[in-house]
């Protein structure tokens, strides 16, 4: 797959040919055959994730994508051995329509962990998806986190 990155407006663009990705950071290029791409922690303190207590975490990652593309927020398996850290609704969805920001619902089985601007949190993925076939109610936008019901 092709891909371009630039710096534009003060944000890093990484543009492919089914997807982009807007990123207040510059994101660390994945190595060859890598599956996902990390996601940093964007928030300006560090955040600290307590044993049994979630914590939503910004990227600075906002995104869009071609219908039949779905973006996945999964846990990074490093994270999950050393602390227990995983991503409580791994994977997280992010619909194509979607253009809010990308947060990360981090939580722990382990130890506490903390998180400092910049660090990685998760990793984000990219797949093909045939979505139901019914028909689409409207436009998606900025709503997330249970929009659609619960």
């Amino acid at each position: 797959m092709d891909y371009a990155v630039s710096f534009k407006d003060g944000l890093w663009v990484y543009k492919t040919d089914i997807y982009t990705l807007f990123s207040k950071r510059q994101l660390k290029a994945p190595k060859v055959g890598d599956a996902g791409i990390d996601l940093p922690s964007d928030e300006p303190d560090t955040v600290v994730v307590h044993p049994g207590h979630p914590v939503s975490i910004r990227t600075g990652v906002w995104w869009e994508a071609e219908p039949g593309i779905v973006g996945l927020v999964c846990p990074r398996s490093g994270l999950a051995k050393q602390f227990g850290l995983t991503i409580v609704n791994a994977p997280g969805v992010i619909d194509a329509g979607y253009r809010g920001e990308i947060e990360v619902i981090a939580a722990t089985h382990g130890r506490e962990v903390e998180f400092g601007p910049g660090d990685r949190v998760a990793q984000f993925m990219v797949m093909s998806v045939l979505a139901p076939a019914l028909a689409p109610e409207g436009v998606r936008g900025v709503d997330g986190f249970g929009s659609t019901g619960v």
